[in-house]
């Protein structure tokens, strides 16, 4: 048997056999130099320097934020209408991704796509100041067939950027009151749908907030639809309140499709007002919560929507998210200063003094695509961001946009680089490995792969020889098809 054994011809191993150890190291650092691509092609999209407050992107709390009726608000109601957050769900909005590449970009002139209804809570206490705050700022292009106040009792003016709607819901109540208006509010939005078949979303939101409305419609031309039919409804985070199955956290408004306010209204007001009541006695009277379990009465599709804030951000947040998450609502903005300072910020509306670097401390400044507008006074009350108990603050650089632009395309060159560089990392891996006592099976595979197009074309070409992984005819000493 010995004998039998040492004449028989001995055989190659399987295809790749020694090959593939000799060229582990090769693979090895194949795979290291990927890995490196990898995170340099994951690098920030923007320099530290122009983004403020480093990259990341940290979770927010409520307790990071300002609360409601915090002590920099002198405006405050004793009560808020939103429930506060119970950690019942994570906050989507600080952890979706961001436009880092394309920023959207604020328009100065022209008019509303039409496709979105805005509808404000407000309140007869709120008529001459906040109302009118509104209307002087972010709300100065609206028109009263999008944009509607839903009150109490009658404004004594006619405005033609709004709409106000009395109601004979209790006045200066976030409770009751507040869980009436969300009811009326829907309701209005129905009508308005039946009216205008142009009409794709309704916003509902408070009269304490500052809106970019273009940025808003931009962000929903690219929502993925209802392809169930069920209606959609948008909020910034849910898990808020207790007591009910459904918590949405209403602070930074929500958005509700056609479908969506047409289902839970069901052409019938007196019903869908009552049930919210219900709603709201029972799940703590806390109107958000309330509202969105009506929509969960109606088999409603919920969704994340970013870029609006439900409580008052610090000022590292207010700064650090700008780049990231295209901001199209703050909420808890209840003085005339706080709107005013941001709509200079995204506009570049005039009214801000000229401040040059260093006069003002950075804790009263912010930058916007290289728009500088800075509060005209020290009082944090008048502050569209919180600087409490903050020890460290980000310093105020304006990067013009066509530093911005710069280091966007500084950012796309490199990632092209890192892709090019790893295309040549393969190669040369491949070439490598063949050169470590694999050139005959890569000879093989080449031989393979050529019989195999020359076999689809024509009937003869195939047959040359037999394949290289064939076992058989890699036996030592066995005769070749040529021989």
């Amino acid at each position: 048997q010995a004998a039998d054994s040492r004449k028989s011809p001995p055989t190659d191993p399987a295809p790749c056999g020694r090959g593939c150890g000799e060229m582990a190291p090769g693979l090895i650092a194949v795979l290291a130099t990927l890995g490196a691509a990898a995170a340099y092609a994951g690098a920030p999209p923007y320099p530290r320097k122009l983004q403020g407050e480093g990259t990341g992107r940290t979770p927010i709390t409520e307790q990071e934020a300002e609360p409601p009726g915090g002590a920099h608000d002198e405006l405050s109601a004793p009560f808020s209408s939103h429930a506060p957050y119970t950690g019942g769900a994570p906050f989507p909005w600080h952890a979706a991704p961001g436009d880092d590449d394309r920023r959207l970009a604020e328009l100065a002139a022209g008019n509303m796509s039409g496709r979105v209804l805005y509808m404000m809570y407000t309140d007869s206490m709120f008529y001459t100041t906040r109302l009118q705050w509104v209307l002087q700022t972010w709300a100065s292009g609206m028109t009263r067939d999008r944009l509607f106040g839903i009150g109490d009792i009658p404004w004594n003016k006619t405005d033609p950027r709004i709409e106000m709607v009395p109601t004979d819901c209790p006045r200066h109540s976030h409770w009751e009151g507040a869980c009436c208006k969300y009811a009326k509010a829907l309701i209005r939005a129905e009508e308005a749908f039946q009216r205008d078949e142009n009409l794709e979303w309704a916003y509902f939101f408070d009269d304490d907030a500052y809106l970019r409305p273009r940025v808003l419609e931009e962000k929903l031309s690219k929502e993925g639809g209802d392809p169930e039919g069920k209606g959609v409804l948008l909020a910034a985070a849910y898990g808020c309140g207790s007591g009910c199955a459904t918590g949405m956290c209403g602070g930074g408004g929500y958005l509700a499709n056609r479908r969506a306010v047409i289902k839970v209204v069901g052409g019938n007001g007196t019903a869908m007002l009552k049930r919210q009541m219900m709603y709201c006695a029972k799940c703590g009277r806390w109107a958000d919560v309330a509202v969105a379990n009506t929509f969960r009465d109606v088999n409603t599709t919920t969704r994340v929507i970013v870029g609006n804030y439900p409580w008052r951000l610090n000022k590292n947040l207010f700064v650090s998210k700008m780049p990231k998450e295209e901001p199209f609502m703050y909420h808890y903005i209840q003085g005339k200063a706080q709107l005013e300072v941001l709509h200079r910020l995204f506009t570049g509306a005039p009214g801000s003094p000229v401040v040059e670097a260093g006069q003002m401390r950075d804790a009263q400044c912010a930058c916007y695509k290289g728009l500088r507008a800075c509060a005209n006074t020290n009082q944090t009350k008048d502050w569209p961001w919180d600087v409490k108990n903050m020890s460290v603050l980000p310093p105020v650089t304006c990067p013009s946009p066509e530093e911005v632009e710069a280091a966007r395309l500084a950012r796309v060159t490199a990632s092209h680089r890192a892709w090019f560089g790893l295309v040549c990392v393969i190669a040369f891996g491949i070439a490598f490995g063949c050169g470590l006592g694999l050139s005959p099976w890569c000879r093989g595979a080449a031989e393979d792969l050529v019989d195999a197009v020359f076999r689809r074309k024509g009937p003869s070409a195939g047959a040359a020889r037999p394949s290289r992984f064939d076992p058989e005819a890699q036996r030592v000493g066995a005769p070749s098809p040529a021989e």
